[in-house]
């Protein structure tokens, strides 16, 4: 068997259970992970700030994967080492379009975060962004700066449609992909998981053979497929278990934990 020498995890609905807490099993099998010499990573669609307590709780020294891949962030230094942002002009439109609509809406400048409410509280968006943001009214008129990324949240009912009326109008211009059931995200084009990951293992010098990677939402189909051995979670889309190589068990029963320990920690 292929040694892995890299292990990418997405975080939510991957490694964090629906309660947002890392078990105690998973913990100690990355622990044991990275004692033997194995490079442990995150790739989530979240921004770092809300994957920096994560981040140090596992020690993380590898590059991190964020907002979907259009950013890479040193986790010690805090610096960007890859950094793609949606052109000004169609992030405008693209908030001019969702202005009238009863969506709220985050919008990642790096530095500056933008939310406008409608659905969820402050307190919501506070633990969310993991950092002070602005909150305003009109999106559109607030943004001077190309994002990393704009999300939008709504019910999920809704954002069947919504969907396929951005990708229609936007698709073009902006990467649109829903990531959660609740969620859509507007990234660069030609920004993934996949993308993000190749750049990080030929920084290391780490074979695309011997990655492992492992995710839940369709947002991680393009960096399951990547891997070397491509996992699923048991709670994946069928998307992603379409692409995986193996299925684990669901995340509430340690399934990154139970893949790891498998396929890397000879159990």
């Amino acid at each position: 068997m292929t040694p892995f020498r890299l292990i990418a995890l997405d975080l939510d609905g991957t490694l964090l259970p629906f309660d947002g807490v890392i078990s105690d099993r998973s913990q100690r099998t990355l622990e044991r992970a990275s004692s033997g010499g194995i490079v442990v990573t995150l790739a989530s669609g979240r921004p770092f700030p809300a994957m920096l307590q994560y981040v140090e709780k596992l020690a993380i020294g590898a590059p991190i994967i964020c907002n979907q891949g259009a950013q890479i962030v040193h986790p010690d230094t805090h610096d960007l080492m890859h950094n793609a942002a949606i052109p000004l002009a169609p992030a405008r439109a693209l908030l001019e379009y969702l202005q009238p609509l009863d969506v709220d809406v985050m919008v990642d400048l790096n530095e500056d975060f933008l939310v406008r409410a409608a659905k969820f509280s402050e307190e919501f968006f506070s633990d969310f962004v993991g950092r002070p943001y602005d909150l305003v009214t009109d999106m559109s008129a607030g943004l001077c700066r190309r994002p990393s990324k704009v999300l939008i949240m709504n019910t999920a009912e809704e954002n069947e449609h919504l969907l396929t009326a951005l990708q229609k109008r936007f698709g073009h211009l902006i990467r649109l992909l829903r990531s959660h059931p609740m969620f859509i995200e507007g990234i660069p084009l030609g920004e993934n998981k996949a993308t993000a990951l190749q750049r990080v293992t030929e920084k290391l010098g780490i074979p695309q053979e011997q990655t492992m990677a492992i995710g839940d939402g369709d947002n991680d189909i393009e960096m399951v497929a990547w891997a070397g051995l491509g996992v699923a979670m048991g709670n994946a889309s069928p998307g992603v278990k379409a692409v995986a190589d193996y299925i684990a068990p669901r995340a509430e029963d340690d399934g990154a934990a139970e893949a790891i320990e498998r396929f890397c920690l000879n159990r």
